[in-house]
């Protein structure tokens, strides 16, 4: 469900309080991007792919619910559903 900013913001809050999680830079460069490059179809989706490359350069998952995210960037193991 959709939820304000000041939400959202107070569930991250807490989500870092437990301790089980890493923060991980966003050093994607451009041509990691390249091989997702007919996928990509604006900033969205630029966004999603860097995510998924930094989850995979740190050993970790992306959990969402954004099934759109599977077609343009793959199964798992770079993507939990």
């Amino acid at each position: 469900r959709a939820t304000d900013a000041t939400s959202a913001i107070t569930m991250l809050s807490a989500l870092r309080t437990i301790g089980r999680h890493r923060f991980w830079p966003d050093d994607c460069d451009a041509a990691a991007l390249s091989p997702f490059a007919e996928h990509i179809q604006g900033h969205r989706q630029v966004t999603d792919v860097q995510l998924a490359l930094t989850a995979e350069r740190n050993d970790g998952r992306v959990a969402t619910l954004d099934a759109g995210m599977f077609a343009r960037i793959g199964e798992p193991p770079l993507f939990i559903g």
